[in-house]
């Protein structure tokens, strides 16, 4: 692109008079303007002469019926009083003359023994002349914040780039317009050696004026702001596009401010000129520019000599930010200098990108200003550093800048992989430039497989957080073409190759460790793989007592001292510890000592790899590090194997917790384990039948009591399908169940209690054993439920069966379905896993299937107070004709619970307001009780006159959505998508039998843990869970039967 002139354009003035009985009385106007249009200006303005003020004699100020400025003062903060401070007679003199103009003007007024104090404070302006401030810093600590929100600066310059003719107005002493609240102005007092005075008008300093101020200006040109005007503050200015419409422009924005007399500073004020100052930045008819006096500080600055010189040098740049291209490679080496406090050295690589810089500002580029609707291309650049972009638009085959974006990387970041790089920089420039993505469709131009990255749905982590963050905007991602404009040159390269190279370069290895502790040891398990296929398998037996987490983090650490060893650089570990992989996030607080200093172990060895990232896993996914540990913790020391498990003799960590360190000091007796510090662990046990001895008799009948040591243990609920044994009598049974102080199950000559009242084990059941009732049967202690009854074989398919896709069943997934299983008082060791089988298994499921387009967000729970007060209403159909007769019924009345999550539905013909008053009579109000509020959308049916008379009559509450959004009644529509996900997967093809399969879906979704509440509606309403058919399927009474029966 062909930038011809550099600089900012010629914008020549010249000084006309608009009093004639008062020739100095001049402002400022264009000279290039035609003669024509310069005399009508000058017309224009002496009409408007009473507009501007020459002195504050002039200044009338805002009638405080329009606005007045309140301090809103909290009545808990206690008045302060400064004392005087003694000024110079300078200084001293030059506040008794501030006070004289200003009581003059009628500004301000004296004012005895007032609450509030403050002092003023002199400033010189760059004029020479003295500035008068008061310093109100305790009185604003005592104003809350006034919210109301200032224009954005870039979008106000933006909005004045590109038209023919501006003018530049600033109001004459613009906050002193404004009068104060008469209740708040002696708060407003100041000490000065006449006396202490007061402010009748809005002073300079106060917390809250600029949003006063722009309140003001905001009410007055509604009309004119975005269009032919646009205000910051007391900064106005007037836009056309065309200069024959500018002296309209300005006579409507005199119009206005004659209405409400508010005066202009006619010294700053300049009419019709092409280009000027506004907010900082050079606004143009070609863009917008940087400042010019800023430029030309910065190119006569000279090399910093100290660190504060540095700091004034990068905060010049950071003003400048958006007209430089890769700011922060290009000040990389001054952010350095200011980087932990380092001493001060100004080396040749400071001083050549100071000069580089200096080079680079002597001609800034001109940013453009983007067309409404035009897309904007986004171009790339990653260094080692920073990650930086440019957001340009082509205007008549050429490219013009619209933004420049950089952004330093952090220690973390730094080690990404470059597609990541890339990743972050377009989620910068989305951050930065969030305007412009929302207001055009954004191209990003790239030669690398960035879309195919950050779509991939096998992505996670920080790249599925970015595409979620994306997916908001319109972007399109293109190869790369040839740069058209000099003012891309910096981002014709993307990646460098050494960036590529070094991670084609790179061998990615993953690390799965797992640790296991029990009764015959500890041990821990490793397995290092390359992406180039090489695995390593080790194994550790730990020759000290270790608790399952620290076991943990020993498996953690000879892992990531094992990869060292052999000189990996980038590793991703994966952990199935929740514990260790939280507390190394930071997610989890680190309380205990032994934790915290395997913690600061663990944190030391990562520090030395180039990249690493630890992940936490599930069990299922970590079976060979598993298996590995479970080998180590029951070997025997001295057995060799083809994997070799050598001996850890000493903790990773040298500490001692202070309950070790008293028990040195304090030896317990032998065979003896104080109850109050007795730790209860779950552990999964496999019990053979020939290890359960004989039943002996008792008054509660038959107990089986297990006396044999354990030889297998697993902190798993899922232990291998195709090893755990099931299916006859003679079969092994599994059942999990709690353990006290790692002692195995014991004698007991306790038993399940007999009172109904109690779900608690018998109290003189003190040792934690196991007892069933009946011949043979195992029960498992859920952790706060009744007993479950522990099933295999025959008897788990036909419950999963059941529950899944019986009459009660709502075809769920495979957890939910282990969940209902479990609330019904059954359980297996593999529930869970055999659960997602049967379910992945189910034909009706994988075609009846949502497809979900929509990015995952968070469930937002919708409740109500108590059961049955809010009830949403809505209307399913026309759905396929079914039933008998010619009656044919195809639309659902639906009704649900925001408590309970209680569906009520029902089949009709036609839904009008009358089978609405009776379905609600009939299944609401007779049956569950006058509802406080019913919620729906704007069905004619709803918002009849006759249904809201019979909604008065019994006090209900009628709420209506939001017309055209289903979102506003989400409740209802949750319902529905329920209903009729489970009457596709019951009925098939057999669509027309749906009015018949309604009660059984009803049923199934009362019946089924919803995820908001995790509870059954059935549960929530009733105070217990319903009897299901899946309860007589065992053979036997339930736990819950044998509990509460007598």
């Amino acid at each position: 692109m062909q930038q011809n002139i550099r600089g900012p354009p010629r914008n020549l003035t010249e000084k006309v008079c608009i009093d004639d009985s008062n020739p100095e009385r001049q402002v400022s106007i264009g000279s290039e303007l035609p003669l024509e249009t310069k005399k009508e200006l000058i017309d224009f303005l002496k009409s408007n002469v009473k507009t501007f003020a020459w002195s504050t004699n002039d200044m009338k100020g805002i009638d405080p019926n329009v606005t007045t400025h309140k301090l809103k003062v909290d009545p808990t903060f206690k008045p302060i009083k400064q004392k005087r401070r003694k000024l110079g007679l300078e200084k001293a003199q030059a506040v008794n003359d501030e006070v004289d103009r200003l009581t003059k003007a009628g500004s301000i007024r004296e004012v005895h023994y007032p609450d509030w104090l403050a002092n003023p404070v002199v400033v010189k302006k760059k004029n020479g002349k003295w500035r008068i401030c008061v310093d109100f810093t305790d009185l604003n600590k005592a104003c809350p914040k006034d919210s109301f929100p200032l224009p954005h600066i870039d979008r106000l310059v933006e909005a004045t780039a590109g038209h023919r003719l501006l003018s530049f107005m600033d109001a004459f002493s613009g906050y002193n317009q404004i009068m104060m609240d008469p209740e708040d102005q002696e708060k407003t007092a100041f000490i000065t050696e006449r006396g202490t005075y007061c402010y009748k008008v809005m002073p300079f300093g106060l917390k809250n004026a600029g949003a006063t101020y722009q309140r003001l200006v905001n009410k007055m040109f509604a009309g004119q702001l975005g269009k032919t005007m646009e205000v910051y503050i007391d900064d106005m200015l007037v836009k056309s596009s065309a200069g024959e419409d500018h002296i309209s422009h300005l006579r409507e924005c005199f119009d206005i401010l004659n209405k409400y007399d508010m005066k202009l500073n006619p010294t700053k004020c300049t009419f019709g000129v092409p280009s000027g100052e506004f907010l900082g930045y050079l606004v143009t008819e070609r863009g917008i520019e940087a400042n010019p006096q800023q430029i030309a500080t910065f190119l006569e600055m000279p090399s910093p000599k100290t660190t504060r010189e540095v700091q004034r040098l990068t905060g010049r740049i950071a003003a400048l930010n958006r007209f430089i291209s890769k700011s922060t490679d290009k000040c990389l080496p001054f952010y350095k200098l200011l980087r932990n406090n380092k001493k001060f050295l100004w080396d040749e690589k400071c001083e050549e990108a100071f000069k580089q810089l200096k080079a680079y500002l002597s001609e800034p580029p001109i940013l453009s200003k983007p067309v409404i609707g035009e897309p904007l291309y986004l171009y790339l650049a990653v260094s080692t550093a920073a990650v930086s972009g440019v957001l340009v638009r082509e205007e008549q085959n050429e490219q013009r800048p619209v933004y420049y974006t950089s952004k330093s990387l952090i220690d973390a970041e730094t080690r990404y992989p470059a597609m990541e790089k890339l990743a972050l920089a377009v989620v910068t420039a989305a951050r930065k430039l969030r305007p412009y993505f929302q207001s055009h469709s954004i191209v990003v131009m790239t030669s690398q497989p960035l879309r195919m990255i950050l779509h991939s749905p096998s992505q996670s982590g920080r790249l599925a957080k970015w595409a979620i963050e994306l997916s908001e905007y319109d972007i399109e991602y293109r190869p790369r073409a040839a740069a058209k404009a000099q003012v891309l040159a910096d981002f014709i390269i993307e990646l460098t190759s050494e960036q590529l190279d070094s991670e084609m370069e790179s061998p990615k290895w993953s690390l799965y460790v797992d640790g296991a502790s029990s009764k015959q040891g500890s041990g821990i398990g490793l397995r290092l793989t390359s992406s180039a296929g090489e695995t390593i398998e080790q194994s550790y037996r730990l020759g000290f007592s270790a608790s399952n987490n620290e076991a943990e983090y020993e498996a953690l650490i000879a892992g990531l001292k094992l990869a060292l060893s052999l000189g990996i650089r980038e590793l991703n570990a994966y952990s199935d510890s929740q514990l260790v992989a939280s507390q190394f996030h930071g997610e989890y607080e680190t309380r205990d000592e032994r934790m915290g200093a395997y913690l600061e172990v663990v944190q030391n060895l990562t520090r030395q790899f180039d990249k690493f990232e630890l992940t936490r896993i599930p069990r299922g996914e970590n079976s060979s590090a598993d298996a590995l540990a479970a080998l180590a913790s029951t070997s025997d020391p001295l057995v060799k194997r083809i994997i070799p498990v050598e001996g850890i003799e000493k903790p990773s960590i040298d500490i001692a917790t202070k309950a070790e360190k008293e028990s040195k000091l304090k030896a317990q007796p032998e065979g003896t384990c104080p109850e109050a510090v007795a730790t209860q662990v779950f552990t999964t046990f496999w019990f053979p039948k020939t290890r359960i001895c004989s039943a002996k008799k008792h008054t509660s009948g038959n107990i089986i009591q297990v006396t044999e040591d354990i030889s297998r243990n697993s902190d798993s609920l899922e232990p291998d399908l195709e090893n755990t044994p099931g299916g006859t009598n003679s079969d092994p049974v599994i059942c999990r169940v709690k353990t006290r102080s790692r002692t195995a199950l014991q004698n007991s000559s306790g038993g399940i209690p007999r009172n109904s009242d109690s779900l608690e084990p018998n109290p003189t059941n003190t040792s934690g054993g196991t007892t069933t009732p009946g011949p043979e049967v195992l029960l498992k202690r859920s952790i706060s439920g009744p007993y479950l009854k522990c099933v295999h074989g025959l008897v788990a398919m036909r419950l999963m069966k059941e529950m899944h896709d019986g009459s009660c069943g709502n075809h769920s997934g495979g957890r939910a379905l282990a969940i209902r299983i479990k609330r019904q008082g059954y359980f297996w060791p593999t529930i869970i896993a055999d659960c997602e089988a049967y379910s992945s298994s189910c034909d009706k499921c994988q075609r009846h299937a949502p497809i979900i387009h929509q990015p995952a967000e968070k469930l937002s729970n919708i409740s109500a107070p108590y059961p049955f007060m809010r009830w949403s209403m809505d209307i399913m159909g026309p759905l396929v004709p079914s039933g008998s007769g010619k009656k044919k019924l195809r639309f659902l009345l639906v009704l649900t619970d925001y408590f309970t999550k209680w569906i009520e539905a029902e089949a009709f013909q036609q839904v009008t307001r009358f089978e609405v008053e009776q379905f609600v009579w009939k299944d609401i109000v007779c049956r569950h009780g006058v509802p406080y509020e019913i919620v729906t959308d704007n069905g004619g049916q709803f918002i009849s006159h006759d249904f809201k008379i019979f909604c008065d009559k019994w006090n209900i509450r009628l709420t209506f959505s939001s017309p055209r959004r289903p979102q506003g009644n989400g409740q209802a529509e949750a319902a529905n998508k329920s209903i009729l996900a489970n009457l596709k997967k019951r009925l098939g093809t057999q669509k027309e039998f749906w009015s018949e399969k309604l009660l059984e879906v009803l049923w199934a979704c009362r019946t089924t843990p919803r995820k908001a509440t995790e509870e059954t509606p059935f549960s929530l309403a009733y105070g217990m869970e319903a009897v299901v058919p899946a309860e007589t399927i065992a053979g036997i009474l339930s736990p819950f039967a044998i509990i509460t029966c007598p």
